[in-house]
């Protein structure tokens, strides 16, 4: 039997993030991957405390999942302190590149792999656009998580 740990940064019950981590184990079962038959989630919740993030993903990682499942800009590097041998697996990150998650998009190396939501440049060529359509922008805010690395990837941009 696998074993999937799951890490999301969201108290159980938010509609949004249930539905995701309900369609990624929906989709598994599609491929033959049916929980109590072959595999087993093991599902951690700890909100948006840091404290109780590092505290699940310890305790995670000592149960030795074949795989990690978790978001958020401030978990994953806390996982990879915790593991450099477990797969942890990104649904979707703002630059894992640019926050040295990983080394390259195509070879992540490590045990961080996963998928990117969009490439840095695209958001330069958004605010280029937005110059275009609205002409008389002078001043853009730009409103950001200081503790979340990816923000600080995007900040470094402009």
């Amino acid at each position: 039997m696998r074993r999937v740990g799951i890490l999301m940064p969201y108290r159980k019950g938010d509609a949004e993030i249930d539905l995701r981590v309900q369609t990624f184990r929906q989709e598994l079962g599609k491929l033959g991957w049916t929980d109590g038959t072959n595999v087993q989630f093991d599902e951690r919740w700890p909100a948006d405390d840091m404290n109780r993030v590092r505290s699940e993903g310890a305790s995670l990682v000592a149960s030795n999942p074949d795989a990690i499942i978790a978001t958020g800009g401030r978990v994953i590097p806390v996982l990879m302190q915790l593991t450099r041998s477990i797969p942890i697996v990104v649904p979707g990150s703002g630059d894992p590149l640019g926050v040295g998650w990983v080394t390259s998009l195509a070879r992540p190396d490590g045990n961080v792999t996963g998928f990117s939501l969009f490439e840095v440049s695209i958001l330069v060529k958004t605010l280029a656009f937005l110059k275009q359509i609205a002409l008389a922008i002078i001043r853009v805010s730009f409103v950001y998580n200081p503790d979340n690395p990816n923000s600080a990837v995007y900040r470094r941009t402009f």
